[in-house]
């Protein structure tokens, strides 16, 4: 920003229509507790900048679930206040000293906002160019992922209480089926219900868990200075074979055979790497996705296409 540029405003940089997509994801979500959240916004968001002396710059990131606003402290990311969002910033404080994870520097889960330090905006989630480039993505994924659990598991205390186990995903069958008791279901019953089972099963035989991020993909990891930074934990107690999920779900090629080449290769590398118990955790949790989707209100059908791709690779 120039020395005679205007600082954006709270209304101004509110009132950006790029931003009515996500005001109606947060109500898609948060129902009438996000509509009561967005209206106190505006007033709320200019008292929090005023009692910390914090100036607004010219917004930049990509949006999606949160509100993500530049200002001179940091990287200041908004939520309506709710469980997933107070996991978030205890995650982060379970994660801080663990290197390569973005620095907390301030937050306030009943207030809904969390501060960052200011990294690049440019991600590992590059667009998909050939089976070389995506192998030594992946291979550093491996590397990404290691190193957190490693440091994780040694100098971090992490109060159990504080962060659910993966066994308590499976709600999201159980609210599934709820949802469509008595009703036409968007979904084969049989491939539900068998992810389910996989799902139940791999929880029951779990090795020693670790703090996972739970949803670590491209997107949630920065190249700042040359080196990734970890962002957006979700929190999760689980098994280390899990966290490999997310990435193999994102940034895949458009070209069916391309794309099974890749999730193929993707796949390889990271049972070498964490054991053969990372393709049954992505074919339930691609299923467990789809449901997670269709609970929001957007189509899950292509989480359930790619779990009916997995399935077919599972011995059974």
């Amino acid at each position: 920003m120039s020395k005679h540029s205007t600082p954006p405003t709270v209304f101004s940089s509110l009132q950006h229509t790029r931003l009515n997509p996500l005001w109606q994801t947060l109500k898609n979500i948060h129902g009438k507790a996000g509509q009561r959240w967005l209206e106190t916004l505006p007033q709320q968001l200019q008292t929090l900048l005023e009692q910390r002396h914090w100036q607004l710059l010219p917004m930049h990131y990509k949006l999606s679930y949160h509100l993500v606003l530049s200002t001179s402290a940091g990287v200041l990311k908004l939520s309506p206040p709710c469980e997933a969002f107070t996991r978030e910033i205890e995650a982060l404080k379970a994660y801080q000293g663990i290197p390569g994870v973005v620095k907390l520097l301030d937050c306030d889960p009943d207030f809904g906002y969390l501060l960052l330090e200011t990294l690049t905006d440019q991600t590992l989630g590059h667009r998909y160019q050939d089976l070389a480039q995506d192998r030594q993505l992946t291979e550093q994924m491996v590397k990404i992922i290691q190193n957190l659990h490693g440091h994780s598991q040694q100098n971090t205390p992490h109060p159990r209480a504080k962060f659910p186990q993966l066994a308590d995903y499976c709600d999201g069958f159980t609210r599934y089926h709820a949802r469509y008791q008595g009703k036409t279901a968007p979904f084969e019953p049989e491939q539900v219900r068998q992810a389910e089972n996989c799902f139940q099963s791999l929880c029951r035989t779990s090795p020693e868990p670790v703090l996972l991020h739970g949803d670590l993909h491209g997107y949630n990891i920065l190249i700042h200075q040359q080196e990734p930074v970890i962002i957006d934990p979700k929190g999760v107690w689980g098994d280390p074979a899990f966290e490999p999920t997310a990435f193999l779900f994102n940034h895949l090629p458009t070209d069916r055979d391309a794309q099974e080449a890749c999730l193929k290769q993707r796949l390889a590398i990271f049972k070498t790497a964490f054991g053969e118990r990372v393709l049954p955790w992505a074919f339930a949790q691609s299923v467990l996705s789809a449901l997670w989707h269709d609970e929001d209100g957007e189509d899950g059908h292509e989480a359930m296409a790619l779990a009916a791709r997995l399935q077919s690779w599972l011995k059974v």
